[in-house]
């Protein structure tokens, strides 16, 4: 903590973003303060931590220090911050971008020298909260 309160007072940042789980933000966010950013911006990205009694130590804490609290569902954002005072901004994909194209495909294989084999992708990260 105390190398995350330097940095800040070192470079007088004006708006921190975390981004996180929990309230365990409450972590990064308490040196951030303390170290005089002005404005601290925390993204709730989940709705369970592998910690949830320091969830539930911090969450009135990490509530009060935080200026904009951000969740990326309204469970998330319940989850994560106390009161009402939240914004939900919903993790999007344009799926037209993403429809099926037989040429497409075909010609990336090709590229690839794929054409007659079974592929299977993964886009993401092989962790416990995915859920594979």
């Amino acid at each position: 903590m105390y190398s995350i309160w330097k940095l800040i007072r070192k470079n007088s940042y004006d708006v921190i973003y975390i981004h996180g789980n929990s309230a365990m933000m409450f972590i990064e966010a308490r040196p951030c303060k303390l170290g005089a950013a002005k404005r601290i911006i925390a993204h709730c990205h989940n709705t369970r931590t592998q910690h949830p009694f320091f969830h539930y130590i911090f969450k009135p804490l990490f509530s009060l220090i935080t200026d904009v609290k951000i969740g990326c569902s309204q469970l998330a954002a319940q989850w994560a911050f106390l009161g009402k005072n939240y914004q939900v901004v919903l993790n999007g994909v344009n799926t037209n971008r993403l429809h099926f194209d037989l040429l497409v495909r075909n010609k990336v294989r090709e590229e690839l020298g794929w054409q007659n084999q079974f592929i299977i992708g993964h886009v993401g990260r092989f962790n416990y909260q995915k859920n594979h």
